[in-house]
Formats: structure tokens, sequence, C-alpha cells
């Protein structure tokens, strides 16, 4: 049986390091609905243990989780854009109204 080596392929070219030659990571994809949902159900669990689970607030207390957990899903997805494409979401959103941001 033939022996093969492995051998690593050098850069495309002398100046651009050999990270910037490697393919890109696979984009994440957002968190499925049950994903959400479990993240959700813990963080208003936390929410409630922080308040020693007196009863009354379980509604507000899965509102306040959704809200914080939307907003960490939300920057992730768009903190990944902003490092794909090299645009700010900021520069997007002035894109689309013929803006310049501050």
């Amino acid at each position: 049986m033939p022996q093969t080596l492995a051998i690593k392929a050098a850069p495309m070219d002398n100046d651009t390091p050999a990270a910037a030659n490697e393919p890109l990571a696979p984009r994440p994809s957002m968190p499925s609905a049950a994903e959400l949902y479990e993240m959700i159900a813990e963080a208003a669990y936390y929410r409630a243990q922080k308040r020693g689970f007196t009863p009354g607030a379980e509604a507000e207390d899965w509102l306040h989780a959704e809200t914080e957990v939307m907003q960490r899903v939300r920057k992730a997805y768009t903190d990944k854009e902003h490092t794909d494409n090299g645009q700010s979401e900021e520069s997007r959103a002035h894109a689309g109204r013929g803006t310049a941001p501050a």
C-alpha cells in the first residue's frame, strides 16, 4: 500500500499570512425556536432565583429574559455579519438612508 504524506499548503503569496488564505469558518445560524425557548426559560429561572422565587412575577421574569436573550442573539448575529463583510451595522443603516454615520 503506497504511503502518502500530508503536506500543508503554502500561502498563496509570500506577503499574505497563511491564516488569511484559509477558508472562512461557516456562518453560524440563528438558534432554532426550541433553542431560543430553552435559553429564555433558563434566563427566566435565574431571574426568579435572584428574587427568591417570590410568586407573582413569573410573567415579568419571562418577558425580561426574552428581551435579554433576543438582544444577545441579535448582537451575536450582527457582530458576525460585521466581521463577514467588513461593514458595521450602523454603516448599513445609514447607507439605506443615504446618510453618513455620525
